[in-house]
């Protein structure tokens, strides 16, 4: 195992390339709905709400990952994990509604059981945190950017079901058995993380004295980090698929009562 590769810390800066990349993303993203928004009815173009929720994960994403906060991932357990739970548990759900909902129609029409999604997500989400693959992971600039995209699609498979506009017609009575299984099966590995009275992976084990706070506490932060941002996501949609249920609700009454 590289081990000076896994603690040579880059120097801090803002990543101008991913900034760019992420633009030139946006620009795409607004070309693409303002063209659908053409061919849409009313009722299915996109909101300002949906454009909001692409800029808010598109500025999560860079914060995570191009901030010179990220140059410390091979540093601070916590602030990996605080990347890997950003890019499963917060920008997949914004992104998917932001899309236009025709489209995610089509997608939608796809998934036939929406459960093997979850647990597709959580097995790869498990294996990851195991210790000798995790700093096997590590180990490597391709190997790690490769895990992170595998979970990254992973999650927007796991989270399409789950995601406003959808949850109701895709899921209907079985939307909280859906979110429960996504809290037990994925769950796991943070708590893990948080109750081990040892230090799990060769990167927290190497002793660092400019760590601002131990290595233990650092591995506890992380179980922390990624418990918290789990179920304020989950607990975050679940009210939006409620408030989306809510709406649709009444303009179903309203045009009822008007054709009536």
């Amino acid at each position: 195992m590289d081990h000076g590769h896994m603690h040579h810390h880059p120097e801090p800066v803002w990543d101008s390339n991913l900034l760019i990349g992420l633009l030139v993303f946006s620009i795409v993203y607004l070309l693409i709905i303002r063209f659908m928004d053409k061919k849409e009815s009313e009722p299915t173009r996109i909101t300002n709400l949906q454009i909001i929720a692409f800029f808010v994960a598109c500025s999560l994403f860079f914060l995570t990952f191009g901030s010179p906060m990220a140059a410390h991932n091979h540093h601070y357990l916590s602030v990996h994990m605080l990347q890997m739970s950003v890019i499963s548990f917060v920008v997949p759900p914004l992104l998917i509604y932001s899309l236009p909902y025709t489209f995610l129609k089509k997608l939608v029409s796809l998934i036939k059981y929406p459960i093997v999604g979850v647990l597709f997500f959580a097995s790869i989400f498990c294996l990851y945190h195991v210790p000798p693959l995790f700093d096997w992971l590590m180990s490597s600039h391709f190997l790690h950017t490769i895990s992170h995209i595998i979970l990254f699609g992973a999650a927007l498979i796991m989270w399409l079901p789950f995601t406003p506009r959808l949850a109701g017609q895709v899921l209907g009575k079985n939307e909280r058995k859906y979110m429960n299984v996504m809290m037990w099966f994925v769950m796991p590995p943070c708590i893990f993380l948080f109750v081990m009275n040892m230090e799990l992976y060769a990167m927290t084990q190497v002793q660092d004295h400019g760590k601002i706070f131990s290595n233990m506490i650092d591995q506890r932060l992380s179980g922390v980090i990624m418990i918290l941002l789990h179920q304020l996501s989950m607990l975050t949609n679940m009210k939006a698929n409620q408030l989306e249920n809510a709406l649709t609700n009444i303009n179903v009454t309203k045009n009822t009562r008007w054709t009536s």
